[in-house]
């Protein structure tokens, strides 16, 4: 069980059974998506002025790390914070979680992107290369899921996600 949407898999019933699993999971995972990005941004100067894709593996891999351990456990406090009672934070998040698509989609987006940027990372950069290419991958899968979260109509007007799915909703009401 990696990320929130992996539980809808095991997970049958229609509340979480397992909410503080999906809760932590899923912020471990968004603060490896952060840090990810930052990293890229922050290694992509140092990338051009060494005209190498080395620096981007070893500034988003250092900003994984970071995100994962220092950014995660902070968006987690801050998280129970706004609630009187842990359980209830936790099982109104993994219960938001299980059924919001778009975040599903991007973790989705980001797993996969990940996989693949470990598998080329590997062979490119052994043998640390594994993880600088989970990590770059990692943030392109979400670069990717927020360049493609519109659609078009059939008069050529862009739709945003939330935007068709606030439409779906009304017409189902």
């Amino acid at each position: 069980m990696v990320l929130p949407f992996i539980f809808e898999y095991f997970d049958t019933s229609d509340e979480p059974r397992f909410p503080r699993a999906v809760l932590v999971t899923h912020v471990i995972y968004k603060g490896t998506q952060l840090g990810s990005i930052a990293g890229i941004a922050t290694g992509l100067a140092s990338a051009i002025r060494k005209r190498t894709f080395a620096p981007i593996f070893k500034h988003c891999t250092n900003g994984a790390i970071f995100g994962t351990v220092v950014i995660a456990p902070l968006m987690l406090f801050m998280k129970y914070r706004t609630y009187e009672d842990v359980k209830d934070c936790e099982f109104d998040r993994a219960y938001r979680l299980k059924y919001h698509e778009t975040q599903n989609r991007c973790d989705k987006f980001s797993l996969v992107s990940s996989v693949a940027g470990a598998a080329i990372g590997a062979t490119a950069y052994p043998p640390l290369g594994m993880a600088g290419g989970f990590c770059v991958g990692t943030a392109l899968g979400v670069g990717l899921h927020v360049a493609t979260s519109f659609t078009f109509t059939p008069d050529g007007q862009r739709v945003s996600l939330k935007e068709q799915w606030k439409q779906s909703r009304q017409k189902i009401g």
